[in-house]
């Protein structure tokens, strides 16, 4: 098996992001998708965190990640959506 470590180099090597938390590349870890937005055309998420460092935090703790994320995104209001979807434990 190769090194995380490893792992993570070809991650960002290729461009990948990663987790918020650990830092492992979604190049090789599943990212937790916490949707805050559903419509008829389809729904709308987002990944912060991968689902060990998800599962590991209480709602209140993973809401800085879900800030720093979206304080990188700029753009359209979303954070209430977002916040509300990560305080319900999605």
């Amino acid at each position: 098996m190769v090194p995380k470590g490893i792992r993570n180099l070809i991650g960002n090597a290729k461009g990948y992001g990663k987790c918020l938390k650990c830092g492992d590349s979604w190049y090789w870890k599943k990212g937790h998708s916490t949707v805050y937005d559903v419509r008829d055309d389809g729904s709308t998420g987002c990944f912060p965190l991968c689902e060990e460092c998800w599962a590991g935090l209480t709602p209140e703790e993973r809401l800085p990640y879900y800030l720093r994320m979206y304080s990188v995104w700029g753009g359209e209001d979303k954070w209430s959506k977002i916040k509300k979807a990560v305080l319900e434990g999605r």
